[in-house]
């Protein structure tokens, strides 16, 4: 893995928040609108209302034509805030399933940037909602930005994390995924932490545990030397575990207040389920995670 020349930087010129008006939609609302803000970004906010209504995921027995007219009122809500001030911004309403929306606005209007908010449900609600959010960020071209439950942002907004982990597995998905950590470290000034957590079970577990942690360290520090001169402060991190309880316990320790992520396209029945480390993380990180699908076989 290596760092590509010269490095980037990240161009956020449109951002689509997907969005049905709910607590946690708003939290990812928020978090959008606070990005578009640092980067002078147009924001499409989309709400996408079933044909038959939601049913099943928590709006009860309103039909679709209440649930859009219940959403129109908090957007005037929102408005009322001052939510949108200084921002340009367009809010639609389509109706069908989520993902088909978001990926044709994504394909017209050359998104930059999904926000999606997520409830961060267990069993059976999860694999009702959840897997929605964890669809968009397999599938979408672009990056997309998932605000889980525990994230809290106020307002007046702001989108500028001072620290950034970014969690690598030596993957090429990882790799595709690298220079957005490293730019936006570099363009918010932030901490750089790489980490790598070495399987509790699986492969890497039969291999001698101490051979496999100076491996990973010798590679993270590859990675640091390599973004040397790019970045300020930078820090390298091995654990051992599962991975995605690994990675949050790191994030909330080091105080991250971004998780940057590459992950691959739904290749199996559990990934389409959405038992999947990028979505455990996802659900219990205290902070935004940002997810960049490497789109190569």
């Amino acid at each position: 893995m290596s760092v590509a020349e010269p490095m980037v930087q990240i161009a956020l010129k449109r951002i689509l928040v997907a969005t049905d008006f709910s607590e946690p939609s708003k939290r990812a609302l928020l978090a959008g609108l606070g990005i578009a803000q640092r980067y002078g970004a147009k924001v499409h906010v989309v709400n996408v209302v079933p044909s038959e209504g939601y049913g099943v995921s928590g709006v009860g027995m309103l039909g679709a034509v209440n649930f859009a007219r219940h959403n129109a009122d908090l957007e005037s809500e929102f408005l009322q805030q001052g939510y949108f001030e200084g921002i340009r911004y367009q809010i639609s309403i389509e109706r069908g399933e989520v993902w088909p929306a978001v990926s044709r606005i994504v394909e017209e209007e050359d998104v930059d940037l999904v926000v999606v908010g997520t409830r961060g449900r267990s069993g059976l609600g999860k694999l009702l909602l959840g897997s929605v959010a964890e669809k968009i960020f397999r599938n979408s071209r672009c990056p997309v930005l998932t605000v889980g439950p525990h994230f809290e942002l106020s307002f007046p907004l702001t989108a500028q994390p001072r620290s950034v982990l970014f969690p690598t597995d030596f993957s090429l998905q990882a790799e595709h995924a690298l220079p957005y950590a490293v730019s936006l470290a570099q363009e918010h000034e932030a901490q750089l932490t790489f980490l790598h957590v070495v399987q509790s079970a699986g492969s890497e577990a039969t291999y001698n545990k101490d051979r496999t942690v100076r491996y990973a360290s010798a590679r993270l520090q590859e990675l640091m030397a390599a973004t040397a001169g790019l970045i300020g402060e930078r820090e390298f991190i091995v654990e051992t575990g599962e991975p995605a309880e690994a990675i949050v316990k790191v994030a909330a320790v080091t105080g991250a207040e971004l998780v940057v992520l590459g992950v691959r396209a739904p290749a199996t029945l559990s990934d389409h389920l959405g038992w999947s480390t990028a979505y455990g993380v996802v659900r219990q990180a205290h902070c935004p995670v940002l997810t960049v699908r490497h789109t190569n076989p």
